[in-house]
C-alpha cells in the first residue's frame, strides 16, 4: 500500500510541469506543424495566383486536391519564399493543412517546394553551348559552394536582351558567350530540370581569349582505275568542322570543299591524271580545317603510281 501511494505521489508531483512544459512548446510551434502533412508530386497546372487548386499524387498512392487560398505560405527548399506560380507540374511537395471532412480536397496553409531552391551561394562553370533562339546557354559546373546541389551540366536561363557583366567593365549579351567562357551564376535551381532561373546575379569572369585549333590527320591515296589516276584524301578532325583540300599536281588545280561528320571524319576522290603517269609528277595537298573560328592547315605529299 505505501509503494502504492508513493507513486501516485509522484505522478501528481511531476504531471503538472510536465503538462505546463507541453503546453509552452505548442505555443511556440509554428501554425502548419499542428495540422497534417501530406508529400507527393503536382499533377496539374497549379495557376497562376491564389486562390487556386491542383491534383496531386501522394506518396501513398492515393490522389488529392489541393486549395490554395490567398493565405497560404508556398516556400521553395530551405525556406525562401516564393508563390504557387513557380510551382509545376512534377514538382515534389510537402504541404501541411486539413482535409474537408469526408473528401480528398485538402485545404493547404503552407507548401513546400523541394524542387526549387536557391543557389547554394554560387556557381561557376564554363559555356559549352549558346541558344540564341530558347534564349538559355549550358554551363558545365566547375566550382559551387560547400554542399551545393547543382548539377554538372546547368541550363541557364535569360531574361530578353539581358546584360552579361564582363571583366573590363562593359557588358555583353547572350548572343556575345563564346563556348568556353567561364561564368559565375547564382539564382533559382529547378533540381527536375538541372535548370537556373530567375537569376540574381551573372558575370563573365574570363573570357576565352584563343580558339585552340581543331586536331587534324590527313591521308593521301593513290590508285589507277580505266587508264585513270585517282588521289583518294581521308581526313580525320573534330566533328562538324568546315573543310578546304587544294590539290597541285603540275599544272592542275583543284579545291574540294567539305564537312567532317558527326565521328570527325571526311573523306574524297579527284581523278588528277589519265593514261601513263609520269614519274616525275608528284600531288600536293595543303588542308585548311576551321572550326567555331580556330583553324590548321595541314601540308602532305603523295606520289601516284
Amino acid at each position: 500500500m505505501t509503494r502504492q501511494v508513493l507513486s501516485r505521489s509522484l505522478l501528481v508531483r511531476f504531471a503538472l510541469p510536465v503538462a505546463l512544459l507541453v503546453s509552452a512548446f505548442a505555443a511556440v510551434l509554428p501554425a502548419h506543424a499542428a495540422g497534417p502533412q501530406i508529400g507527393g508530386k503536382v499533377t496539374s497546372e497549379t495557376g497562376t495566383a491564389a486562390p487556386t487548386s491542383f491534383t496531386f499524387l501522394r506518396h501513398n498512392g492515393l490522389t488529392a486536391t489541393i486549395e490554395v487560398s490567398s493565405t497560404t505560405v508556398v516556400t521553395r527548399r530551405y525556406g525562401a519564399k516564393t508563390d504557387i506560380s513557380g510551382i509545376n507540374i512534377g514538382d515534389t511537395l510537402s504541404i501541411w493543412g486539413s482535409f474537408q471532412s469526408g473528401t480528398s480536397v485538402f485545404d493547404a496553409t503552407r507548401i513546400t517546394d523541394k524542387s526549387i531552391q536557391s543557389a547554394d551561394a554560387y556557381s561557376r562553370g564554363v559555356v559549352l553551348s549558346v541558344d540564341t533562339a530558347a534564349n538559355s546557354f549550358q554551363l558545365r559546373v566547375t566550382n559551387t559552394a560547400l554542399g551545393s546541389p547543382l548539377a554538372h551540366r546547368l541550363t541557364v536561363d535569360l531574361a530578353p536582351n539581358q546584360a552579361i557583366p564582363l571583366p573590363d567593365g562593359t557588358t555583353t549579351t547572350l548572343a556575345g558567350l563564346q563556348v568556353g567562357d567561364t561564368l559565375f551564376v547564382r539564382g533559382i535551381y529547378d533540381r527536375a530540370s538541372a535548370t537556373l532561373d530567375r537569376l540574381d546575379a551573372i558575370r563573365v569572369l574570363k573570357i576565352v581569349s584563343t580558339i585552340p585549333a581543331p586536331p587534324v590527320n590527313l591521308k593521301i591515296v593513290g590508285f589507277a582505275f580505266m587508264k585513270q589516276h585517282f588521289a583518294l584524301i581521308r581526313i580525320h578532325t573534330a566533328p562538324g568542322a568546315s573543310i578546304t583540300v587544294g590539290l597541285s599536281l603540275g599544272t592542275l588545280s583543284l579545291t574540294i570543299n567539305g564537312t567532317a561528320n558527326k565521328y570527325g571524319n571526311f573523306q574524297s576522290q579527284r581523278v588528277v591524271g589519265n593514261g601513263t603517269w609520269p614519274s616525275t609528277h608528284h600531288l600536293r595537298a595543303t588542308v585548311t580545317v576551321t572550326l567555331n573560328g580556330g583553324s590548321r592547315k595541314v601540308a602532305a605529299g603523295s606520289w601516284i603510281p
